[in-house]
């Protein structure tokens, strides 16, 4: 019996092998009777007895009751959403990003104040962010247990956000000025090129999390036009998220490299430059734009603290055990920025 054979030797590489197996381990297909009987180790004690005998009470008991017979993949942890199986939540478990693109919007809207269509652009963010989770779910992006377990819920909430989204998408294009529309390309662009890098599976590479943070920031900017107000109001309440939440983003990777998967020291440098060099590029530019008149001076001022603090970060990076508190330090400066920004506007 060669199917069988093959079940018992080398690696199991799939659950009707390991099924084959731990069948076999209730009801042997063969038996050696050159091998001693159970009945010839009666007088030893259970100690001097080989390990199979030992362990043979155990597997028969185990059989009678049903025990199911899994495969290792079954066996293991989920790997679903959040890690704890069917009954959690379908909400995106990107913490930090919930803040990236809640704060600019509510930015927008108390600096240049409420229309219909900046609460539809908002509606479609959210439905769009949202629509992230139950979406890795479905492709297998989260593990086999995650989409066999969510499978449903997931259909349901994709299903949802989605009709929200294009519902919302619709009622921009139907009330959206016509000379403003090019705004709308501001945060569509990059959230374009984050599909495309989520669909590869690479939105956790820092070019993907660039582009959501560019994504989330440039909604202020349509948000706050078709409030009525000037692009350069828009373009005060954007560019201080902008430069914020990419320097923030890569001065955490860097605390990341230093430790994952024992440390990456020449990617870990590469990214501390990277972060130094948009904090002090993106003051310096502001600067000049305010000296030249091109942008107000209270541009630089919003962006200021956020900077500062990313460069802190990138420069002196914490331990990986001081991620929550650099996670609310970084909270803390997005509602510095938006006070600053709202201020001033």
């Amino acid at each position: 019996m060669p199917g069988v054979d093959g079940a018992f030797g080398g690696e199991h590489r799939n659950g009707l092998q390991w099924r084959v197996k731990a069948a076999t381990n209730c009801f042997p297909l063969t038996r050696d009777f050159s091998q001693p009987t159970r009945d010839s180790y009666s007088g030893l004690a259970p100690r001097d007895r080989p390990r199979s005998e030992r362990t043979a009470g155990v597997r028969r008991a185990l059989c009678e009751v049903g025990s199911p017979i899994r495969t290792p993949e079954e066996r293991a942890p989920s790997s679903g959403v959040n890690g704890r199986g069917s009954g959690t939540s379908l909400l995106p478990k990107e913490h930090g990003a919930y803040g990236q693109i809640s704060v600019p919007l509510i930015t927008a809207f108390l600096a240049a104040g409420v229309s219909t269509t900046g609460l539809l652009i908002a509606t479609a963010m959210l439905a769009g962010f949202l629509a992230h989770e139950p979406a890795f779910v479905l492709i297998g992006a989260r593990g086999a247990r995650a989409k066999r377990d969510l499978r449903q819920r997931a259909i349901r909430w994709l299903g949802c956000t989605l009709a929200v989204g294009i519902a919302a998408a619709a009622g921009v294009g139907l009330t959206i000025d016509t000379a403003l529309r090019w705004a709308l390309l501001v945060p569509i662009a990059p959230a374009f090129l984050l599909a495309i890098l989520a669909a590869r599976g690479r939105e956790k590479t820092w070019p993907g999390e660039v582009a959501a943070a560019l994504a989330f920031s440039g909604a202020a900017v349509p948000v706050s036009l078709s409030a009525g107000a000037s692009l350069a109001t828009a373009v005060a309440v954007a560019i201080p998220f902008a430069l914020l939440f990419v320097a923030s983003t890569l001065a955490v990777r860097v605390v990341i490299l230093q430790v994952r998967g024992g440390g990456d020291r020449q990617a870990a440098m590469a990214t501390r430059r990277a972060a130094l060099s948009v904090a002090a590029g993106g003051g310096a530019t502001l600067a000049l734009s305010a000296a030249a008149g091109l942008l107000a001076t209270s541009v630089l001022v919003a962006a200021a603290p956020g900077l500062l603090i990313a460069a802190a970060i990138a420069a002196q990076p914490p331990s990986p055990t001081h991620l929550r508190a650099l996670g609310w330090t970084l909270v803390a400066a997005s509602v510095v920025t938006a006070a600053i920004v709202v201020a001033t506007a």
